[in-house]
């Protein structure tokens, strides 16, 4: 009269080991959850009921206890139907308790039995597979995200009487196979592909018209995962710069990849990663958005779009017009790489490792040093949108590069032409390709992937600088009085650009450049 079935619960974007402890007593006849299950879980007496009369097994006349054990941990969501209604089975004898423990289970049942998709399926697993769980039962709905996973027994079921009938031995579920996921070639980390090879598309960078310096920013920045500020006048290209960052990003690792799934997962936004799950992701929310929305939270707490944007691109358009507040809330997460929010239920972690990319004009009319329209605003009104963006959070962008106007002669030149003078998406990436791939070798040991994760003691492990480098830095750190915190972003913005020369040592044209990048946004609005 007693039956164990294991399933898990989601924690953030974390997941915990559940055992759904079912027993039949003697009593009134009904159906009672204990175990601290929140009102999604509790309506599962009603779906479960009807799903198992519906598949034609009956619902025991016995007053029925089902335990969501550990009983101090809240669980929520419409996963539990299954393990639920399989437990009972087992309670009631239609099927052996000894081959069904050996499965966990996650599903949500409809009236007439069917299995439907579960939101958070991937950390469910993962979280199972963590505990040494080796054979899962879950929705065919949620075969593709769980197909990254290695190393474990995945069945996919449409109905209940299936799973019942796989657990007789009377009819096997499909096993789900893990998706190939590894990077087999230079070429698929790039990301390449014959179309990118022959020709440019839409949102190729050689379409890109007289940027090179940005182009060159762009390189810097992804290659070295740094934050990127750029500003200029109104249609000068900083948004169409940005939109193409993710045609120049090398392809995710697959640890990388299982990483930014779970969290799409965790989120229920697992359908704008399916197609395209070895991209890095790119977002880019709106102005209006709330810092919760922004950094994550709510009563349930769910991902903001700081990890949402993990291991990709956070492109804030029109910087001066986010909620100060909502921009200051970036600044922990851009240097610890993680989101810590607490509730009375609990303690949640949510990874946001990004790279931030903003786009702002120099003034409110957008025309401040634009050298063929005229600026409109008074002092007042350009010392006012200034300050609207936060010093300490332009401290932290590393590489801040001014848009101009290109010259008449630049924006009317034809195909032939651009294609031989301008940077393409293909070249650009292979320059990145090869910053990360000296990283890669270089930090093999460390707990770190890109430069910008730098500590303070791995910059100077592996950011030496030569005899010229280190009067020329003392001199600038003298005349400027620049914090520690400033020396050690130069440093590392000059180490990313050390590794497109291949140079091992940090000179002193490397530290010119960092620092003329770290300068490109100053309170005039120029260069």
């Amino acid at each position: 009269m007693y039956s164990a079935i294991m399933t898990a619960t989601l924690s953030g974007i974390k997941g915990d080991l559940v055992t759904v402890e079912t027993d039949l007593l003697p009593g009134l006849p009904g159906l009672t959850l204990v175990g601290l299950p929140d009102q999604s879980v509790k309506e599962s007496r009603e779906r479960v009921k009807s799903a198992m009369l519906n598949s034609g097994f009956g619902f025991p006349g016995r007053k029925i206890v089902v335990n969501l054990s550990p009983a101090d941990r809240r669980k929520d969501g419409s996963h539990f139907d299954l393990p639920v209604a399989v437990g009972i089975l087992c309670a009631n004898g239609v099927v052996d308790q000894k081959v069904a423990g050996q499965y966990a289970m996650i599903g949500e049942l409809s009236l007439n039995g069917q299995i439907r998709g579960v939101q958070g399926a991937l950390p469910l697993v993962l979280a199972l597979h963590q505990q040494g769980v080796t054979k899962v039962i879950l929705p065919k709905e949620n075969r593709e995200e769980v197909e990254l996973i290695r190393d474990m027994e995945l069945f996919q079921a449409e109905h209940l009487d299936q799973v019942i009938e796989h657990l007789k031995g009377n009819w096997p579920l499909e096993r789900i196979c893990a998706a190939g996921t590894e990077v087999e070639s230079i070429d698929e980390f790039m990301g390449l592909n014959k179309e990118t090879q022959t020709e440019l598309s839409d949102d190729d960078f050689g379409q890109v018209l007289g940027q090179e310096a940005a182009k060159r920013c762009v390189v810097l920045a992804c290659g070295g995962m740094h934050g990127l500020m750029m500003c200029g006048s109104p249609g000068v290209g900083k948004t169409m710069i940005a939109s193409r960052i993710p045609t120049v990003l090398p392809q995710l690792t697959y640890e990388e990849m299982l990483e930014v799934t779970q969290i799409y997962s965790a989120a229920g936004l697992i359908h704008q990663r399916e197609k395209e799950l070895h991209r890095p992701p790119f977002r880019s929310p709106h102005y209006e958005s709330s810092a919760a929305a922004l950094i994550g939270g709510g009563v349930d707490p769910k991902p903001g779009e700081v990890s949402l944007a993990h291991n990709g691109v956070l492109f804030l358009d029109e910087l001066p017009l986010f909620k100060p507040h909502v921009l200051e809330a970036l600044r922990t997460p851009m240097e610890d790489g993680v989101i810590h929010v607490s509730r009375r239920g609990g303690k949640y972690e949510f990874p946001s490792r990004f790279m931030l990319v903003a786009a702002a004009n120099p003034c409110r009319c957008g025309y401040y040093g634009d050298p063929y329209r005229a600026c409109t605003c008074t002092k007042n009104q350009l010392d006012s949108y200034r300050q609207k963006m936060s010093g300490p959070l332009l401290d932290r962008m590393d590489f801040q590069v001014y848009l101009t106007t290109p010259p008449m002669a630049n924006r009317f030149q034809d195909e032939g032409e651009s294609l031989v003078k301008h940077l393409t998406s293909k070249d650009m990436r292979e320059q990145i390709c090869h910053i990360r791939q000296r990283q890669r070798e270089r930090y093999i040991n460390e707990e770190i992937l890109y430069n910008s994760q730098l500590t303070p003691r791995l910059i100077n492990k592996y950011c030496p600088l030569n005899k010229e480098a280190k009067g020329y830095f003392g001199a600038y750190i003298d005349k400027f009085k620049i914090s520690l915190r400033a020396q050690h972003r130069i440093i590392k913005a000059a180490r990313t650009i050390a590794d497109v020369e291949d140079c091992d040592q940090i000179a002193w044209e490397h530290l010119a450049e960092a620092l003329q990048y770290r300068s490109g946004w100053n309170r005039e609005g120029s260069l």
